[in-house]
């Protein structure tokens, strides 16, 4: 595990959520589906595999999407699902006020 993983697993969500908002823009936003850039994720091997597993463990998502190219980073989700205070809820809310 790398050193910023360490130390990302050791944030408080609230602050994961800004770090992750302080690296990403919004691309696009609609209820059910949120698209970000992290540019990053182009070049960051371990940064891919490690975004691509918390993808996996978040059981609102239904599906995501992340193109290497691009760095772009789609995820459709079920509105209906989120729990509160969650990671995911953080993220749509952040995403909403940018979009």
């Amino acid at each position: 595990m790398s050193v910023s993983a360490v130390i990302s697993s050791l944030l408080p969500k609230s602050l994961k959520v800004s770090a992750f908002f302080s690296q990403v823009k919004v691309a696009h936003f609609n209820e059910g589906r949120v698209r970000v850039i992290y540019d990053a994720l182009r070049h960051d091997d371990d940064l891919y595999r490690s975004v691509c597993g918390a993808l996996d463990g978040i059981a609102e998502i239904t599906s995501w999407k992340i193109s290497r190219i691009t760095g772009s980073v789609t995820i459709n989700y079920d509105p209906a699902r989120i729990e509160a205070g969650s990671f995911l809820e953080q993220l749509i809310d952040g995403a909403r006020a940018r979009a």
